[in-house]
C-alpha cells in the first residue's frame, strides 16, 4: 500500500500518527532508545551528531546523555545560507529555539561539516533499504552528500515500511535503522 503512495502523502500521514502519540510512549521510547543503541559501538566515533526531538520525533535525550562526550558531540544548526552545520554541544549546554523551532544550543560554535563521523538522522518515514522521507527541505540530504560519515536514522519502529518508491537520486540511504525495538545494520 504504501509503495505507491507520494513522498508528500507518506509525510502528512505519517506525521498525523506521530503527533497523535501518547506522552507516556514517547518517553518510554526514549529509555528503549538508549538500551538498543547499546548494541552499536559508538565508542568506535570521534565526532557524533545528534539531534534535538521535537514533535515528537522518536526523543533523542536518553541517547545523547548516555552518548554525549565533550567536544565531540554536536547537533544541527540551519545557518543563514540556509545549509545545515554541525554545532557543538556540551553536557551542560543551554538550547534556545532556533528555526523552525527546533532547539539549539544557546552559544554556538559551528565546526565543518567532514569532522561528523557519526550522524543520527531523524525522519518521518524510513523503508527496509535505508532511505527516508523528512520534512522537505532536503537538510539533511544536502549535508550527507557533502560529508561521509555512518548514518543511523533514528524512527519508532512503526515508522518503517517496506519500500519508498519516491526516492530521488539526491537522497541518501542510511547505514542502520535505530528504534525503540532494536538497532538493524542495512545492506
Amino acid at each position: 500500500m504504501h509503495d505507491v503512495l507520494s513522498k508528500d502523502h507518506l509525510r502528512q500521514s505519517f506525521l498525523k500518527k506521530r503527533k497523535a502519540l501518547n506522552k507516556n510512549y514517547v518517553l518510554k521510547s526514549s529509555v528503549d532508545l538508549r538500551f538498543a543503541i547499546k548494541k552499536f559501538n559508538i565508542s568506535a566515533y570521534e565526532n557524533i551528531m545528534f539531534y534535538i526531538s521535537h514533535d515528537n520525533e522518536i526523543p533523542m535525550y536518553d541517547v545523547i546523555t548516555y552518548v554525549c562526550k565533550d567536544n565531540s558531540s554536536y547537533v544541527p544548526y540551519v545557518n543563514e545560507h540556509d545549509e545545515l552545520v554541525p554545532a557543538r554541544i556540551y553536557s551542560g549546554s543551554e538550547y534556545v529555539k532556533g528555526r523552525y523551532n527546533i532547539s539549539i544550543p544557546k552559544e554556538l560554535e559551528i565546526v565543518d561539516n567532514k569532522i561528523i563521523d557519526l550522524v543520527f538522522v531523524p525522519g518521518i518515514v524510513f523503508d527496509k533499504e535505508g532511505y527516508r522521507i523528512g520534512y522537505g527541505k532536503g537538510y539533511y540530504d544536502r549535508f550527507l552528500n557533502y560529508s561521509s560519515p555512518v548514518k543511523i536514522g533514528c524512527c519508532y519502529s512503526w515508522q518503517i515500511i517496506d519500500k519508498i518508491t519516491c526516492c530521488e537520486s539526491h537522497d541518501v540511504k542510511m547505514d542502520y535503522l535505530l528504534t525503540e525495538n532494536d538497532l538493524i545494520k542495512l545492506l
